[in-house]
């Protein structure tokens, strides 16, 4: 409380012996406590109240001559005006200061031992987020938009007449290593070399060969190529919400046993590529790995109508080791695509096909009216004619579906197409 304050809430008149106690009593009962009578008598006339006193009682106070302490106030000194003033301007002692600044300062201190003593100086355990380094992921160098997913890399290995395209027959040997020949005469002719083997030292241990019968090892068994989506036509679209029930119905007769499906025709434009884009879509929203294999050449060919001609990964008339080696492969569905082009498409064997059948779930062949590929009909597991309802296809289809079955093949169904 400031000196002013103390000051408004003071007052201070000359006390005379001759003011009796009994005089002051009628005036100050009232706001104040009643006292006991010996306390009434003394000449100390100290009084406490317990709650604040309000501006008339202070006032008839004042009028009365009554000294008023408030907290903070000096409780010795004399009663007249010229002490209270003197009291009141005179600034507080500077012991008073200096011990509560110790005080303090030693509460300080003993807090801080406290707190030391108590939590430490433990280092956060985590780490905020900036400070992390962040992951940075190396720079793609494949091709865009296709990506190669190889893994690794075969050895070169030496090409015998014996043995097919993209096929490698391993045997269990003991492991050899080649030692260098030591240069010779010449002489005219050179005898083939045949493989020589290092005699094993006495301290090497013998390497245990594996025991297992020759098996067939291919140098790719996967695509080796990515697509980011494939572009389905919007006609797709249109014909399944048309006739979805007829689609799905021929979708569940393709079971488990059907590996391998020709989709043929006997002329152009019956809709062959439409009808195998169809298949493929619900098959893959079925779960199951579609491989589609495109005979198809021009603007109107299946790899054309997905939008895969513009992410070929390598030439068409190159030389590849394994068809594998020219498949592209989709990320956000289970289809992979072989295109058309590739000079190996048109030697398709029955082992190669069966190698297809065994990574996938089902292959589907969209042969078309193309004369090599009824001749190759029997490689396949079943076929599925399309006709044009439209078109004059009828005597030729009577005549040659009696020698497919005479040949065994196995033909599903004839898919009459209504669509133009």
């Amino acid at each position: 409380m400031s000196q002013l304050d103390r000051a408004f809430i003071r007052a201070y008149t000359s006390e005379t012996p001759s003011r009796s106690p009994s005089a002051a009593a009628p005036t100050s009962d009232v706001p104040m406590n009643n006292p006991q009578p010996t306390q009434q008598a003394s000449e100390a006339k100290i009084r406490t109240m317990t709650r604040k006193p309000t501006l008339s009682e202070l006032q008839h106070w004042k009028n009365q001559g009554i000294r008023i302490d408030m907290p903070g106030s000096p409780l010795v000194g004399s009663f007249d005006e010229t002490a209270a003033s003197e009291g009141l301007s005179a600034p507080p002692s500077q012991d008073e200061f200096e011990l509560a600044s110790k005080n303090t300062a030693a509460v300080a201190e003993a807090l801080d031992r406290l707190m030391s003593r108590v939590g430490g100086n433990s280092k956060p355990t985590v780490q905020p987020v900036s400070a992390k380094k962040p992951l940075v992921e190396p720079a793609s160098e494949l091709p865009s938009p296709t990506i190669e997913i190889q893994k690794w890399e075969t050895e070169p290995r030496r090409e015998t007449p014996e043995e097919e395209d993209g096929i490698v027959f391993v045997a269990g040997q003991e492991a050899a290593t080649e030692t260098p020949i030591e240069a010779a005469a010449p002489a005219t002719e050179v005898a083939p070399a045949e493989p020589v083997s290092a005699p094993l030292s006495p301290t090497s241990e013998p390497i245990a060969a594996p025991a297992a019968k020759p098996y067939r090892q291919r140098s790719l068994a996967h695509p080796k190529w990515e697509a980011d989506a494939i572009a389905w036509p919007e006609e797709t679209d249109m014909i399944l919400d048309l006739c979805g029930s007829e689609w799905k119905a021929v979708v569940n007769g393709l079971s488990g046993s059907v590996r391998s499906l020709a989709v043929v025709a006997l002329g152009e434009g019956c809709g062959c590529t439409t009808l195998t884009i169809c298949l493929a879509k619900l098959l893959a929203e079925a779960n199951r790995r579609v491989l589609i294999i495109d005979e198809g050449t021009g603007p109107d060919s299946l790899t054309v109508r997905i939008g895969l001609n513009d992410t070929l990964p390598i030439d068409p008339q190159e030389k590849v080791e394994t068809l594998y080696e020219a498949m592209i492969e989709a990320a956000d569905q289970p289809i992979a695509v072989l295109p058309a082009g590739y000079r190996q498409l048109t030697d398709l064997t029955a082992n190669q096909l069966q190698q297809f059948t065994q990574d996938f779930d089902i292959v589907l062949w969209d042969g078309g009216n193309r004369p090599e590929v009824w001749q190759r009909l029997a490689l396949v597991h079943s076929v599925l004619v399309v006709r044009d309802a439209r078109g004059s296809h009828d005597h030729e289809l009577g005549q040659i579906l009696p020698k497919l079955e005479q040949r065994k093949i196995n033909v599903i169904g004839i898919a009459e197409n209504f669509w133009r």
